[in-house]
């Protein structure tokens, strides 16, 4: 991953991607559609920094509702900062290092508009594919 380059988070168990909508900005998952408001911005204020996804779409940020398990993700004006790693298959977003909370499709479903939470570590519902724009 590239600091500053634009990607499309497609999950690697779902194949849908990271989408959010720009009318209410919450993110859910929806198959590719090539659109703006399923392009991220990754970077970071340096390095050994925490990571900020910012939506191409709307040019707001990616951030858990609450930072508890279940909450949903969505959109705000200012950054939230990601711990990013990688996994077998790919990348994992968690809310923090050391708390075990992670960008999850809600019951590893394939449909479009299926919820996208934080939820402890399980499996490939909640690992990445970045693929660069």
């Amino acid at each position: 991953m590239r600091e500053g380059s634009i990607y499309v988070l497609v999950n690697v168990n779902t194949g849908t991607c990271l989408d959010e909508n720009q009318g209410n900005h919450w993110v859910r998952a929806w198959g590719p559609n090539g659109g703006d408001n399923q392009k991220w911005e990754v970077n970071r204020d340096g390095p050994g920094q925490k990571w900020w996804l910012r939506n191409i779409g709307s040019g707001r940020y990616l951030c858990p509702e609450l930072t508890a398990r279940g909450g949903a993700l969505r959109t705000e004006e200012e950054p939230f900062r990601w711990h990013i790693s990688s996994d077998e298959q790919g990348t994992r977003l968690q809310v923090e290092h050391d708390v075990d909370l992670h960008v999850d499709v809600e019951d590893a479903s394939s449909d479009d508009d299926t919820a996208v939470l934080s939820w402890k570590h399980r499996g490939n519902n909640q690992v990445w594919r970045f693929e660069e724009v």
